[in-house]
């Protein structure tokens, strides 16, 4: 009892509750027991559908082929210093290996620093070619805060 789990659901599929399986929060379930259903938001009418035109643009389109892109994990505000009075974590031309803080993103008051992640994704010394992201400013998930290029 008094068990709690997360639901992990894949990368960039969305959904609603749409239906509960169980008829009560203190019901005994089995392993493998459905107990709810997960439905697309279009289907639900709680969202507008999609409308036709542009393609979404896609953070690795305005990237400069041979270099990466690093991009925030979700919406936030973006602070380049750890606080006002501090030198930037990061400038144009700074080498980064794997584990350096680039950033951080606060979601919340919560302050969640942006790491260079390193091999296998990128390489393993990087340097900061452009730092695309203000200071102090509003960034969406998938925004591109920086671009690297090898060292």
């Amino acid at each position: 009892m008094r068990r709690y789990y997360h639901l992990l659901i894949p990368e960039g599929h969305h959904g609603v509750v749409t239906h509960l399986h169980v008829r009560s929060r203190r019901e005994r379930v089995e392993y493998g027991q459905i107990l709810f259903t997960v439905s697309p938001r279009a289907e639900t009418g709680l969202v507008s559908e999609f409308k036709a035109g542009e393609p979404e643009k896609t953070a690795t389109q305005d990237v400069p082929e041979g270099m990466f892109a690093i991009v925030s994990p979700t919406d936030g505000i973006f602070y380049r210093r750890p606080n006002p009075q501090a030198p930037p974590y990061v400038e144009p031309g700074s080498k980064v290996t794997q584990g350096t803080v680039l950033a951080l993103v606060e979601v919340m008051k919560c302050f969640n620093p942006i790491v260079y992640p390193g091999e296998p994704e990128y390489p393993a010394v990087g340097r900061i070619a452009r730092v695309v992201a203000s200071d102090a400013t509003e960034v969406k998930h998938g925004s591109i805060l920086f671009i690297v290029e090898p060292a």
